[in-house]
């Protein structure tokens, strides 16, 4: 589990609104066999991730922060903290895949945005089909917030390598897709090899207006380093937990 290596997101960002709250952009999302839904608000660079219904994640690729808040348990995880080295596993030079991304043509509307299908290939494999528009990608600062969120997980993904962590072939070739979709478009479906679709967006909102702590930590949680969290959740030890520093009221990101 410590070694494990996952990122997964999709995301756009807007502009300020007024001095007492802000202009979001809200994509409503559905996952896996079961679609699974989730939402995705994002304002001035940032984003916030509900994915279950008391849990939810904070993003800031501007510094580099990705935070994972539980609110049943009153903590807030440093999941953008450098892994532990496993010096019994680490790497020091990760293997080369050959990646290719093929464009195949026209694809369906999807939420309303017209797509193009691309095809994902590494060392000859197909990894996935996605169905990319650039007309959803001109939503407010989507391509902005894009370039840096691609910085910081690729910054993440050399930590994970350095620490042990094994990547499959295809998870490694996410990152030259990812590298890619300020230029060729917003992900609206992702379809495994199989023709199980994993992620599609249903639907996009601009300018949702919402409070200006909504992208914030909550005051008095715990916080817990990422070790912490994982040596936790395996029930190994009972880590000193520290109180969450004080974060920026809204005007002073």
């Amino acid at each position: 589990m410590r070694n494990g290596f996952s990122f997964s997101l999709s995301v756009l960002a807007a502009a300020l609104l007024s001095a007492t709250a802000n202009a979001a952009t809200v994509i409503e999302m559905e996952s896996g066999p079961a679609r699974i839904k989730s939402v995705m608000t994002v304002e001035n660079g940032k984003a916030r991730l509900q994915s279950e219904l008391a849990n939810y994640s904070l993003i800031d690729p501007g510094a580099g922060q990705y935070l994972y808040v539980s609110q049943e348990r009153k903590q807030v995880v440093k999941m953008s903290d450098s892994p532990p080295v496993d010096l019994d596993r680490r790497v020091s030079v990760p293997t080369s895949n050959k990646t290719k991304l093929v464009r195949k043509g026209a694809g369906p509307k999807i939420a309303g945005y017209s797509t193009q299908l691309y095809q994902l290939f590494t060392n000859g494999a197909l990894c996935l089909n996605t169905y990319l528009s650039r007309e959803a990608m001109m939503r407010g600062q989507l391509k902005e917030f894009h370039s840096a969120f691609y910085r910081m997980q690729k910054k993440q993904k050399q930590d994970a390598q350095a620490a042990g962590a094994e990547i499959s072939p295809c998870d490694d070739a996410q990152e030259v897709l990812m590298a890619r979709y300020p230029e060729l478009g917003l992900a609206m479906r992702t379809v495994d090899p199989n023709g199980q679709v994993r992620q599609e967006v249903v639907s996009i909102k601009t300018d949702v207006v919402v409070d200006n702590n909504y992208f914030q930590a909550p005051l008095g949680f715990k916080q817990l380093t990422h070790e912490a969290f994982l040596r936790q959740m395996e029930g190994t030890v009972n880590i000193p937990l520290q109180p969450a520093p004080a974060v920026n009221k809204g005007g002073n990101n």
